[in-house]
């Protein structure tokens, strides 16, 4: 656990740093599935599932791959971690004029309303219900926020109708 906490650490202060961001052409769907892939094998051990279906067609930006999969990455593990037993997390791919959006979309206890500005603070802890039981120093979302900043982009989270939480990231296409 502190490995990773160290790493965690480390990945924020890299991406705090004013550096040129490493862009190359990539495909975001594939990137999305391969995350998705990555991360099946701890769902199915938790009891709980990744609802994702690849666009037909590439859906191309402009990015650093290693950082929008780190990204990815923790936003996916945030929803499932908070994610019932048995249930699962919703991610889609919508293309917009200029843009393309991913959307996460847990079944969780969401987030009082008062702290979903306050989640993208290093080392936030959402209130004791969502945390309870949940290993995570309170970085992921940070990183995944600066992220979506480097690569021009945006963050957002909203409570869900009837239970869970949504993010919905937004990157220039």
């Amino acid at each position: 656990r502190l490995d990773t906490l160290t790493g965690q650490v480390l990945r924020l202060t890299r991406l705090r740093e004013p550096r040129a961001l490493a862009a190359a052409p990539l495909d975001l769907a594939a990137l999305v599935g391969e995350t998705v892939a990555d991360l099946a094998y701890e769902d199915e051990a938790a009891g709980k599932g990744v609802a994702w279906q690849a666009p037909h067609a590439p859906v191309r930006v402009h990015g650093a791959a290693a950082e929008l999969a780190s990204m990815l990455e923790n936003v996916l593990r945030n929803a499932l971690r908070f994610t019932p037993r048995g249930g699962r997390v919703d991610v889609a791919l919508a293309l917009h004029p200029g843009r393309v959006g991913i959307s996460v979309r847990d079944r969780g206890p969401g987030i009082a309303p008062e702290h979903l500005d306050q989640v993208f603070a290093p080392f936030f802890q959402s209130d004791p219900a969502r945390s309870s039981g949940h290993q995570g120093a309170g970085l992921g979302l940070a990183i995944a926020q600066r992220v979506a900043q480097r690569h021009a982009g945006e963050i957002r989270l909203a409570n869900r109708a009837g239970g869970g939480l949504r993010v919905e990231i937004t990157l220039p296409c």
